[in-house]
């Protein structure tokens, strides 16, 4: 199942896909993000640095337009450095979308989620054919995180 599927993802998911993917500033991102959402609570702060963590890496989903990494996200980076840059997806970004590749095993996935730590290891997925979660199935589970 695609990362897109996963718990930690989830409150992320669109409704509704952009009918074309172009390159844009991360500002207009988070304005799209936060206009997908039915009660935005996602601050700019963590937006980025969402954003930074995707586009980090050899296997990064999201790049400059120059094809470079993203800068680092605020409190770390410079904030304008990152909401200055112009943004698309790279071609794993676009295998991920459709589905075909896994975004915890391309970045892999270390967080707490109200109180539920993510780990590359016990990444439950959504099941949307079901309506339910999904564990992961044994054996399946990764013990480290993909090198970058």
């Amino acid at each position: 199942m695609s990362s897109a599927a996963s718990p930690a993802n989830r409150r992320r998911q669109a409704p509704r896909r952009p009918e074309r993917r172009r390159p844009g500033a991360a500002p207009a991102a988070f304005r799209a993000a936060q206009d997908l959402e039915a009660a935005p609570f996602l601050g700019d702060t963590w937006f980025y640095r969402a954003l930074a963590a995707l586009g980090a890496g050899r296997s990064r989903l999201i790049e400059t337009c120059d094809g470079q990494a993203l800068p680092a996200a605020p409190p770390v980076g410079d904030g304008h450095a990152l909401t200055a840059v112009t943004l698309r997806l790279t071609p794993t970004g676009e295998r991920v979308l459709q589905g075909n590749a896994d975004r915890v095993e391309l970045l892999g996935i270390d967080r707490w989620v109200g109180g539920t730590h993510l780990t590359a290891d016990a990444a439950w997925r959504w099941n949307p054919a079901a309506g339910q979660l999904s564990q992961p199935a044994p054996g399946q589970a990764r013990t480290s995180r993909p090198p970058r």
